[in-house]
Order: structure tokens, then sequence, then C-alpha cells
């Protein structure tokens, strides 16, 4: 996972995470080695000893995380506050912060290798919330438990960097037709790395 981030980072993609011991510290110690862009939300303040503070690109989830997280998780209403507010924060990794910009993928780790809506049960863990929102926005899931993940992102990632690279040279060809000296705005790209 840390190695995973460093390299993601390096590419330009930002880290969207929770800051959970495991998966979330690992993709953010990677992402922090090469200065990486990072958005970390905190279910609430003083969650791993960090604060809310945006200058530190720290977070606390919206009102409407908790609306999202509600509609996901199958026993909402026998949740106490503190695991509500660690569901609702996964919405944010996954849609951002305004809850209404997808990443552009998803990677895990769960027990169970969980990597759609239909594979959530009960060992998937709080994950389950964020794969399964995942899979309802079209938000591809590489879950590293499951054999052949890591070289399925991989090549994912190729195809996304061919893509960019095509729109880049469309916008380029386009700029010299109109013989316009603007340079095109980069892509932004997005990772998200789910709790554990």
């Amino acid at each position: 996972m840390r190695d995973l981030a460093t390299m993601l980072a390096s590419e330009g993609y930002e880290l969207r995470s929770g800051a959970a011991d495991g998966a979330d510290m690992a993709c953010e110690e990677g992402c922090d080695l090469v200065g990486g862009a990072k958005s970390i939300w905190l279910p609430w303040p003083g969650f791993q000893n960090r604060w809310p503070n945006p200058a530190q690109r720290t977070f606390l989830p919206l009102p409407r995380a908790f609306e999202i997280a509600a509609q996901l998780h199958p026993r909402w209403p026998f949740l106490t506050r503190g695991p509500r507010a660690l569901h609702a924060r996964n919405t944010h990794q996954c849609l951002g912060h305004t809850l209404d910009d997808p990443s552009e993928f998803a990677l895990c780790w769960t027990a169970d290798g969980a990597q759609c809506e239909a594979d959530v049960n009960s060992k998937t863990g709080g994950t389950g919330t964020a794969i399964r929102l995942a899979s309802q926005r079209g938000v591809p899931v590489f879950n590293l438990a499951r054999e052949g993940a890591e070289e399925a992102l991989l090549a994912f990632l190729v195809q996304r960097r061919a893509e960019r690279m095509a729109t880049q040279g469309d916008a380029d060809a386009s700029q010299e037709e109109e013989g316009e000296e603007e340079e095109a705005v980069p892509r932004r790209n997005i990772l998200r790395f789910p709790t554990r």
C-alpha cells in the first residue's frame, strides 16, 4: 500500500483517506514521502490525535455525508454516533469534499476481497460502505486481498494514462488549429483509499 501510494502520488493522484491504522496510514505515509496531494477525513476531532485543519488537509464529514451513509449501511438505525461518523467519512473518501466528485478508483484491502456491492458481507467491515458507494457510482474498486488486483490496477492506470495523453493530444491539436497559445488544463486525478 505504501509503495503504491508513493507511485500514485508521484503521478499526480490525490490521496483521499481516513487516518485509520493499517491501510490508511500506510497510504498516507507513501503519499507524504513524495509530498503528494491529500485530503484526510477524520470521523471526529481528536481521532488518532488529529484535528480538522484545512491547512493540514484534514476535514470532518458534512451532514450530507451522514445521510448518504445512512442509505448505504444495512443496520444504520442500530449504530451509535461514533460508527456513523466512521461510515460518513468514507463517503467523502469516495465522493470528495462536496460529495459530487467521485474518485477515479478505489484501492483497499478487506479480508474477503470484496470489490463490488454484491461481494460485501460481514467480513468486509467498514470498508463495505465505501465499496457499496463506489459500486453504485461506477468507481472501480481494486481490493489487494484479491489475487490479481494489483495487476488489474496497474493495467487500469496504463489505460487512464493513454486516455489522458490522447485527450491532451486532441486539445493540443485543437489549439494549434485555432492558433491559441493557452495551456490545456490538466485532468485532476483522484485516488481513494478506503479504511479497513
